[in-house]
């Protein structure tokens, strides 16, 4: 399974294992799944759209170490799926056919790189936002024991998922402690996902369980599309990962993202044994992409247009239609980063403009040279648009441009989509246009991906951290130790929460994390500190993490206060990656 990402692909092998006893009989698990450790290329395939006749050979190094896991005697009966994801979203709709189509016919050569794997042109493509989620959350549930390769649920429970208290200090989902958020039960965890160029919210909420309920809820859908020039806007540093039950409620205290949409939903691109058709970007397919207008009209059944199979909660399998889940393209955190410093560069240049006007002059000032990124450590810069950015480690002031950027005020006005009254709408607006996403009151979930890098890491390197003011700046002695002491005790409060860390805690926590100098967070990224955070994506944790709160606070309304998610990045030797969902998907098909 290759997951064509938009900072790089990775390969995961699954291998489907019997177990050692029935289901429910009391012996083993009737079967099982094992997953490898990914391997990596980079950069994001959707670099390579100019230049299709690249992508083969650029994935060549997957296939190859794809082969040192599986036996050769099973390579030719194991299947090899190619599923992009957000990056290639971001193309045309032309472009992302003529790379499939170039990339298939090259992978079917006699002697090719994928050789001797089974391959087919409907295993290649671009699946949708909302199938991301969905997978991810299969991948968080089939980790955490609430369902089994069947996608069948483990115990009986009510629909409102639980979530452990988790007491360890790695990345592990579910390190010891014990149940939170209500009487015994292992509900269904809701996941939350976010990459370089789009993130995912599914969960299930209250009362799911029941199909016609499920069957009112919203239908797959993109809606955040922006048209991107990123040609003219490469900055010097790239960067970015990729790469409980508390009253966790999704309320209207957002604004539409929807006016800063051009794009529409899109058709899953998943071959026929996981329920789907060959979507547009499919090769071979020709049809038509949707448009914001008639996504705001429509509502459907399930996730992707499949059919509502049995509701989870009970015997049956769980399936598309007992999860809400919405995927925000271009709300990714490379691409919301990008946004926010055009934003400030813009900012400055209507400053510079007035100050120039005020002051007689005819024609409109440049971009001042250097401006200030309340988003990046303190010292650090960046070349972008023709001009320089200089963190200032303002992180309540980042959380104020990420909003702006994200128009997440409620007087700016939304579009809105109607919302079954009984869903908890408000009549307000919400992320992503919706005139209130249906409450998650209650529920728990697993954030992965850029969620875990990005406040894994502030966990880490807090201890390393100290705040020390420029001389010309120096508070008066006792004011500066109480800064200090006060800094230092929010980072423990949040690291003593791990994984499980309030919002509150970890905007807490992030201010001092950005407020360090730049000297000293290039030092830990040498030195490979953070295990997870390489030493180019050192630059952009500040403002991951800000925006991480931003959008968990004012983007899905949960309460601050309340510990509903847990961060994590593996469990069982197995990383928590929206891969893993499909395979059981296909698997279940």
């Amino acid at each position: 399974m290759v997951d064509l990402g938009s900072s790089g692909s990775r390969v995961f092998v699954y291998e489907h294992l019997p177990g050692d006893g029935a289901r429910g009989g009391g012996g083993g698990p009737a079967s099982s799944v094992k997953g490898s450790k990914g391997l990596k290329v980079s950069p994001g395939i959707s670099d390579l759209a100019a230049t299709p006749e690249a992508a083969a050979p650029y994935l060549a190094p997957l296939f190859a170490y794809a082969r040192t896991l599986v036996p050769a005697a099973a390579q030719p009966a194991t299947p090899l799926f190619l599923k992009a994801t957000a990056g290639v979203r971001l193309l045309p709709e032309a472009t992302q056919r003529v790379l499939f189509e170039r990339l298939v016919a090259d992978l079917e050569q006699p002697g090719s790189a994928a050789e001797p794997f089974l391959l087919s042109a409907e295993s290649v493509g671009t699946i949708t936002g909302d199938d991301e989620g969905y997978y991810a959350a299969l991948s968080v549930n089939y980790l955490r024991g609430r369902i089994d390769s069947d996608l069948k649920p483990i115990a009986a429970s009510s629909c409102g998922p639980r979530l452990r208290k988790s007491g360890g200090a790695g990345g592990g989902v579910g390190d010891g402690g014990g149940e939170v958020g209500g009487e015994g039960g292992k509900g269904i965890l809701g996941a939350l996902d976010l990459g370089g160029a789009s993130t995912q919210i599914v969960f299930q909420p209250g009362g799911a369980c029941d199909p016609a309920r499920a069957a009112s809820l919203p239908g797959e859908d993109e809606g955040i599309a922006e048209e991107q020039d990123a040609s003219a806007r490469t900055p010097e540093v790239s960067g970015g990962g990729d790469g409980d039950g508390g009253s966790a409620a999704l309320t209207s205290t957002a604004a539409s993202l929807m006016s800063i949409s051009s794009g529409g939903g899109q058709a899953a691109a998943l071959p026929p044994a996981l329920g789907g058709s060959s979507g547009p970007v499919s090769p071979g397919s020709g049809e038509g992409r949707g448009n914001s207008s008639s996504r705001l009209a429509r509502t459907a059944v399930g996730l992707a247009g499949a059919p509502a199979a049995a509701a989870g909660g009970g015997g049956g399998a769980v399936s598309r239609a007992d999860f809400f889940a919405q995927s925000f393209l271009s709300v990714g955190a490379d691409q919301v980063r990008e946004k926010v410093w055009g934003r400030l560069i813009a900012q400055a240049g209507a400053g510079a403009a007035a100050g120039a006007g005020a002051a007689g002059e005819k024609s409109a000032a440049p971009v001042a040279s250097t401006v200030a990124n309340p988003c990046a450590f303190r010292g650090f810069e960046v070349a972008w648009a023709g001009a320089r950015l200089m963190g200032t480690g303002d992180a309540a002031g980042c959380a104020a441009e990420i909003r702006a950027v994200l128009r997440l005020n409620p007087e700016g006005g939304c579009d809105k989509i109607a919302i079954p009254a009984a869903l908890g709408s408000s009549g307000g607006c919400a992320l992503g246009g919706f005139s209130a996403l249906p409450p998650a009151r209650g529920a728990s979930f697993v954030a992965m991906s850029v969620y875990f890098f990005a406040t894994d890491a502030v966990r880490v390197l807090g201890p390393h951290l100290s705040q020390p003011q420029e001389q010309e700046q120096r508070q008066p002695q006792q004011e500066e130790q109480a800064g200090e002491a006060s800094a230092a005790a929010a980072l423990a409060s949040f690291a003593a929460a791990w994984p499980s860390p309030s919002i509150a805690e970890l905007e807490a926590a992030v201010a001092p994390f950005c407020a360090a100098p730049w000297a000293t967070m290039a030092a830990l990224g040498a030195a490979e500190v953070h295990a997870w955070t390489w030493e180019h994506q050192m630059p952009h944790r500040c403002f991951e993490a800000a925006f991480i709160g931003t959008l968990l606070r004012d983007g899905y309304g949960l309460d601050p206060l309340a510990r509903p998610v847990e961060y994590a990045v593996e469990a069982g030797g197995m990383e928590v990656e929206w891969t893993l969902g499909f395979a059981l998907a296909a698997r279940a098909a």
